[in-house]
């Protein structure tokens, strides 16, 4: 059976010239066993060209081994014969021809290189994939078409034809493909949506990305319009259904169970609460005499543990003695900022007017503070020191009355460096009024 034959780097120049109808060729001495071993009916395809670059391609029909001397068939693949001088260059190169001849119905089904000569013998179904595909870029009528059978989108394309990184970069932003005019025209850029704290390098979403701010976080902005995915810190109720994920920031609740003794006890596992968090109740039934629904309480430091706490009335205060009966499932809940409806709504923060100070969590600056709860403006405990001139009555000093004065210390004056003081229906530092805002 017929076959394509080849061999590596197979290269020389004519060592003589030929005519347009000639049917042999001769390549320098020495060089003929670079190119394959031609016999019986098998050939090899091989090319002309010179420095003008004129190309013909010829097939080889006869070669023997040593010879340098070869018999060929003129004009192959659409070239035409034409004359060739001394030292123009013949080569073994790929061409269509030569892919064709690998198509996977024809005489190389199933062959490979082997052999000394590297000729074909046994080749892997795996490989006329590849050879195939080689052979659809080679027969392509242009760019579009070479581009769709290599897989390339129109970028790809002008990234595999660029000469450089800078053509490259060129060449892409003039890639054109149909009613795309350049790399603006791509579209948006998608990506897989990352899980919460994945610190991968995978592209993100814009939703992953809206999320560098966590639900709850609290931002002070420049403008009174809210921006997209905050809400205004204004104490106002909003929808559960709408907002789940402020929701689940905002308020942990949980059944719980209340111990009837001296003190209470509320148990609820890994709870996550701090001393003087404030703690509502709803029940199913009733609640042990000493607590009630609505009723805001507060965890106490004493008996605090993972799983269980004890309540007061008050930050800081005593504890709460639990007596009596109690019935149904009981709901702890924890809202400093208010539960809404408590149950197609819950509040947000209201802070409009406020400055915002750290929570003191048990340091003692700010001691027996409950979280999420506002202060009233003070000053720190003082007083004045003021001289006073007492008058008295009676002769020589003795058995006479005497009388103190008391004064007002009157309105605050300049000491004559800081100017005159400023006085308000508050104490307050210099300020810059902002809007405080929810990421939702």
């Amino acid at each position: 059976m017929a076959a394509a034959v080849s061999k590596n780097n197979a290269y020389s120049v004519l060592a003589g010239s030929l005519t347009n109808v000639a049917t042999s060729l001769t390549v320098t001495t020495g060089h003929g066993d670079r190119f394959p071993v031609v016999s019986g009916s098998d050939w090899a395809i091989l090319t002309l060209n010179d420095s003008a670059g004129n190309i013909e391609i010829i097939k080889c029909t006869a070669r023997g081994s040593g010879a340098d001397t070869m018999t060929i068939a003129r004009a192959q693949e659409g070239t035409t014969a034409r004359a060739w001088s001394i030292g123009d260059i013949v080569e073994l190169r790929p061409t269509a021809g030569t892919v064709a001849s690998v198509d996977g119905t024809q005489t190389l089904t199933n062959k490979s290189m082997s052999g000394a000569d590297n000729t074909f013998t046994s080749i892997p179904t795996a490989a006329l994939v590849v050879v195939a595909a080689i052979k659809t870029f080679l027969d392509a009528a242009n760019l579009v078409a070479a581009r769709a059978a290599l897989g390339l989108t129109s970028i790809g394309e002008a990234l595999a034809t660029a000469a450089s990184a800078a053509a490259g970069r060129s060449a892409i932003s003039a890639a054109k493909d149909g009613a795309n005019t350049d790399i603006t025209s791509v579209g948006a850029i998608t990506g897989v949506t990352a899980a919460t704290a994945n610190r991968s390098t995978l592209l993100a979403t814009t939703e992953f990305a809206g999320q560098s701010a966590p639900a709850g976080a609290i931002q002070a902005f420049a403008m009174n319009t809210v921006p997209a995915g905050w809400l205004e810190c204004d104490g106002s109720a909003v929808s559960r259904a709408s907002y789940p994920n402020l929701l689940a920031a905002l308020i942990k609740s949980s059944t719980a169970t209340i111990t009837i003794a001296t003190p209470g006890v509320v148990s609820w596992t890994a709870h996550g609460r701090r001393a003087h968090d404030p703690i509502r109740f709803t029940t199913t039934g009733a609640l042990p005499t000493g607590l009630a629904v609505a009723t805001t309480y507060y965890v106490r430091s004493t008996g605090l543990t993972a799983d269980a706490f004890q309540l007061s009335a008050t930050p800081g205060g005593a504890a709460i003695n639990t007596s009596g009966t109690q019935s149904g499932v009981h709901t702890a809940i924890h809202a400093p900022h208010g539960i809404g409806d408590g149950s197609t709504t819950f509040n947000v923060p209201d802070y409009r007017g406020e400055f915002l100070r750290g929570w003191d969590a048990g340091k003692g600056t700010d001691a027996s503070r409950a979280f999420g709860l506002s202060q009233t403006d003070a000053i720190q405990g003082h007083k004045h020191s003021l001289g006073l001139t007492l008058g008295g009555s009676g002769a020589g000093g003795n058995g006479g009355s005497w009388v103190s004065t008391a004064t007002d210390t009157g309105t605050p004056i300049s000491d004559g460096t800081n100017g005159t003081p400023r006085t308000a229906a508050e104490t307050r530092p210099r300020n810059m009024a902002v809007m405080y805002c929810i990421k939702t």
